[in-house]
């Protein structure tokens, strides 16, 4: 029987993928990779394994994750090790949600791994999910949102992975349209209509695909950083409608990790922080939290989103509270103040 966890893996994915009513987007295949290999890395470690050195064979975007699902075999997968794992996700800080993320993409892993005659038991059966935490998502002040932009606009001199006209355009659809680093990340330049009133065509979660109209400052920053992308030379690309929007300084493509790099370094020149864990998506709460306080009912901001549940959308108006200052002013008590006061 097989002890290789790459290749129990990937044939996990393949079943996965042919069962599943909505199929597996390449982006959730490669989020359960990773949230597999955080266990291994952790395991790993505890265990005194060292880092194999990565395979040609693996595609680039899964050589990182593939190493360390090598650090370990199927013996290793235990009550013990999971323990051991969450332990040390808790000690390093990681948010309930997190946590609770991985400890699903694992038991899909055990579950069919069960099923499949490779375990005796799952090893996550007396594991519960951590209470997600209730704490609003953040979002950037206007102040925030403007010297984030000037940082960007302005790098110290040497950063190599920065690029000021593309990172202004990068935040402008971030901020301006609402779009997750995932979408961000795999956009073409196919997916940017100027045929009417400008727009992005985004692919989302679940493959819904979903029409967002963008303000004429959007479309021009990008239209800027893709005149000067052209002019560099053709090994960045940006000229071919099926060419990605946003690539590195060296042309590859852009991830969801190189993604929070770059804000990272956007906010700490800016000295912004926030909550561990929202990076680029704080520019996507941002945009919703300008909708609520536009007027923008919730339906449309769940359809301009690609929410699938109105709630999740909610927690927007309860984070503004610029549509509810009616109930206060409608409270029965007002007539009654009035007398004494």
């Amino acid at each position: 029987m097989s002890d290789d966890l790459v290749a129990l893996f990937d044939r996990w994915v393949v079943d996965k993928r042919a069962r599943s009513r909505r199929g597996l987007s390449p982006n959730s295949e490669r989020a359960y990779r990773n949230d597999v290999a955080v266990l291994a890395r952790h395991v790993g470690d505890a265990l005194g394994r060292p880092l194999p050195d990565a395979l040609d064979s693996d595609p680039p975007d899964q050589r990182s994750a593939n190493r360390q699902l090598r650090r370990l075999g199927l013996r290793d997968l235990t009550d013990v090790n999971v323990a051991l794992c969450v332990s040390s996700l808790v000690e390093a800080g990681y948010a309930p949600a997190s946590r609770a993320r991985m400890l699903s993409a694992w038991r899909g892993l055990f579950t069919w791994l069960v099923a499949s005659g490779h375990l005796d038991r799952d090893p996550t059966l007396a594991f519960q999910a951590p209470t997600k935490s209730q704490l609003l998502p953040v979002a950037f002040t206007d102040d925030e949102l403007g010297r984030i932009l000037h940082a960007a606009a302005d790098p110290p001199e040497g950063s190599r992975a920065t690029w000021p006209k593309r990172d202004v355009a990068i935040i402008a659809v971030l901020a301006g349209a609402g779009l997750r680093a995932s979408e961000l990340t795999t956009i073409t330049l196919a997916c940017v209509e100027r045929d009417r009133a400008p727009r992005l065509k985004v692919l989302g979660k679940g493959r819904k695909e979903r029409v967002v109209p963008i303000a004429p400052e959007v479309l021009e920053a990008i239209d800027v950083y893709l005149e000067e992308r052209v002019a560099l030379g053709p090994q960045l690309g940006g000229a071919r409608t099926q060419d990605l929007l946003f690539v590195r300084v060296n042309g590859t493509p852009l991830n969801t990790q190189a993604l929070d790099y770059l804000v990272d370094l956007w906010m700490g020149a800016a000295g912004v922080s926030i909550r561990e864990g929202e990076k680029a998506h704080a520019f996507r709460h941002t945009y919703a939290l300008g909708q609520v306080d536009s007027g923008t009912s919730l339906p449309e901001i769940q359809l301009l989103l690609g929410h699938t549940d109105l709630n999740t959308t909610s927690q927007y108006l309860r984070m503004s509270g610029a549509n509810l200052h009616h109930a206060a002013q409608a409270a029965p008590v007002r007539a009654l103040l009035r007398q004494v006061l």
